[in-house]
């Protein structure tokens, strides 16, 4: 499949690449730099399990986030109809990446679809999924801000910015294959046109953020036997966009990922394997009101063995939510619940497997003031719990009752 995608993709690249040469005669303005971005600011009062040993303990109870994004963007349509552009977005906050930019991208497009080479999101990405939204940087699948202690559940943030300033990638949402260290990969894409409703994106990373040993190495070459890394990711997925039966309006769309293990770890319990990764979700709308949820499947490519070398748990992790939102006017409300299992072995041995949940509950609502700004509340309910020892327990388990107010100004 890797090759029959590169060859494709080369094929559209000698498309495109002809198309730019009779753009060259015809035209020699380049592309223009243009900014834009978000900034979103709330501030959050959290009342969570903090006594001895509680993830909460020692924890103010009220605290002002922010999290944003500069986008730089180029683009430019030309007279024949091919359309390049660049896009790069560095983000701005406590809980920023390291990196200066986490997308770095171009992109070609025209009648023939569009490809996308560098830093980018896959299509498994764009294409998942999950409740609708209010606010997506709070009760999305993919949110900025988790305001509550984690402690010792397996079923981390991933948030940008938290109480404890921790991001880890097993995360509150369903970012679970596309955050193992791919999400922002050197990789090629390509998306098909949208005809009557359908399209679908295919892509292929041979490395997860070019690292060798942790160490960052853009310009080189990486090593292809790194023990327990998984590489050459290929994913691909669908959706479908229309309406029928008198206004009512369907989204549907899943995909599939699926990276190979460079090597095993030896001399260890904790067996690492090639990763797979699948997600289907659907939206309803009617008369304002929409009605969706999704589910994701992530093997996380490992599985943990006893000394006899029998399987007690594959460290597997599966999320589902669902929710309903209602606009009317520059109002909008919503609901949404959403539940995350994943499998972890906390004893010697690994003899005693158990499963780490996460459960949230947000009630939310926004209102827009002008075009491009914001302002919305939440209520949250957030419940971690693991099925272990009494000391990971009390280390692990918090219920947690979140308000936030904030605002969020496009630009």
């Amino acid at each position: 499949m890797k090759k029959l995608l590169l060859a494709s993709v080369a094929s559209l690249a000698l498309v495109a690449f002809a198309t730019g040469q009779a753009v060259a005669a015809e035209s020699n303005d380049g592309l223009k730099l243009g900014l834009g971005g978000y900034h979103s600011v709330h501030g959050a009062w959290t009342s969570q399990d903090d006594g001895v040993g509680q993830p909460g303990a020692g924890v103010r109870d009220f605290d002002i986030f922010s999290y944003g994004e500069i986008n730089f963007t180029a683009e430019k349509t030309f007279d024949n109809g091919l359309t390049v552009g660049y896009k790069a977005v560095t983000p701005v906050g406590a809980g920023a990446a390291t990196d200066n930019f986490n997308e770095n991208f171009a992109y070609f497009s025209g009648y023939w679809g569009r490809i996308v080479a560098g830093q980018d999101y896959s299509p498994l990405y764009y294409m998942t999924m999950g409740a609708p939204v209010v606010d997506a940087g709070l009760d999305g699948i993919d949110p900025d801000f988790d305001f509550v202690n984690i402690g010792a559940s397996v079923i981390t943030d991933g948030a940008a910015v938290t109480t404890t300033g921790t991001g880890n990638y097993n995360t509150i949402g369903f970012r679970t294959f596309e955050r193992t260290g791919g999400d922002f990969s050197d990789k090629i894409a390509y998306y098909t046109p949208r005809f009557n409703g359908f399209q679908a994106g295919v892509s292929y990373a041979p490395e997860f953020n070019r690292t060798n040993g942790g160490v960052k190495t853009a310009f080189a070459p990486v090593a292809d036997n790194t023990a327990g890394e998984q590489s050459e990711r290929m994913e691909i997925a669908a959706n479908y966009e229309g309406s029928f039966w008198n206004g009512v309006g369907l989204k549907v769309g899943g995909g599939y990922g699926h990276a190979n293990l460079e090597a095993p770890i030896n001399g260890t319990n904790t067996n690492y394997d090639d990763q797979s990764a699948w997600n289907a979700g659907a939206h309803f709308s009617y008369l304002g009101w929409t009605f969706g949820g999704g589910y994701i499947f992530d093997d996380n490519g490992r599985e943990f063995r006893n000394a006899a070398g029998t399987v007690t748990a594959d460290g597997e992790t599966d999320a589902w939510n669902a929710g309903v939102t209602y606009d009317w006017g520059p109002w909008r409300a919503g609901v949404s619940y959403l539940n995350k299992q994943t499998d972890v072995v906390r004893t010697s041995g690994n003899t005693v497997a158990s499963e780490d949940e996460f459960e949230r509950w947000v009630v939310a609502g926004a209102y827009k003031v002008a075009p491009g700004v914001d302002l919305g509340a939440t209520l949250q309910f957030h419940d971690y719990s693991t099925a272990a020892n009494t000391t990971v327990n009390a280390a692990g388990n918090n219920n947690a009752t979140v308000f936030t107010v904030g605002t969020t100004v496009n630009f």
